[in-house]
């Protein structure tokens, strides 16, 4: 029944002639209340009705990406560019299926074009820095973290420059920037480890096991192994 229903309302929902707007719209109403199969249906109908549209080819690879459907999303994103090469999104999105897939330096390409479009939009400097980062090109990741920093303060941004800091031995730096994430974002996934090994770089044990504490008793597994380590903490026997 639940097919026969689907197979109806997208039906109706095309054959009153909707413009391309229109299906982008329910496109993405669909894909923001997480019907990821209704919105991909949807956007395939719709570009069956208007192949040249690039709005449905990047908002359907939106979709698959969130399906981690890696290939099927970059033939979007490719697909939607030779549709119109002027908007920076596909780029973005592009770029991060390419992340997803370890293929940083090709991902950085399709970032560098994204930026050439929207020099102002800080998730882009945020993820090329982690590519950089991914690449060990600490300098530049630090330059991209620290650009989006200037164009909107965010629990990612710190935290991803704190990793920087922590990697290239600048635990001062590091702490602070952990700090700023926390004050965002105090359940921000691995801040309170990763807090904890830079204030451990700065000399202050009891503030850093504090924060090993923190890690542990949200369920880091890594940071249950170094309170052993470095607090003297034992580790108990799961029940």
């Amino acid at each position: 029944m639940y097919k026969i229903i689907a197979i109806l309302f997208l039906f109706s929902l095309f054959s009153c002639s909707q413009s391309e707007q229109e299906i982008v719209k329910s496109g993405r109403n669909a894909l923001d209340k997480g019907n990821l199969p209704q919105a991909k249906e949807i956007l395939s109908k719709g570009i069956e009705a208007f192949p040249q549209s690039a709005n449905l080819y990047n908002l359907r690879g939106v979709v698959y990406f969130k399906l981690k459907e890696y290939k099927a999303a970059e033939k979007d994103f490719t697909e939607s560019l030779k549709n119109d090469s002027t908007s920076y999104k596909p780029y973005y999105n592009r770029g991060k299926v390419k992340s997803e897939t370890n293929r940083d330096k090709e991902a950085i390409e399709d970032y560098d074009r994204a930026l050439s479009l929207k020099k102002d939009e800080a998730d882009i400097y945020n993820n090329r820095g982690f590519s950089y980062y991914n690449l060990g090109n600490l300098e530049k990741a630090e330059a991209d973290f620290s650009s989006a920093l200037s164009l909107r303060h965010s629990a990612v941004s710190y935290c991803n420059r704190g990793k920087v800091y922590l990697a290239a031995n600048e635990a001062e730096k590091a702490v602070s920037d952990f700090k700023q994430c926390l004050l965002l974002d105090k359940d921000y996934p691995n801040a309170h480890y990763l807090f904890a090994l830079s204030l451990f770089g700065t000399g202050a044990k009891d503030e850093g096991c504090e924060e090993l504490k923190k890690a542990a008793d949200a369920g880091n597994e890594k940071a249950k192994s170094e309170q052993k380590i470095r607090c003297n903490t034992p580790i108990l026997p799961s029940l």
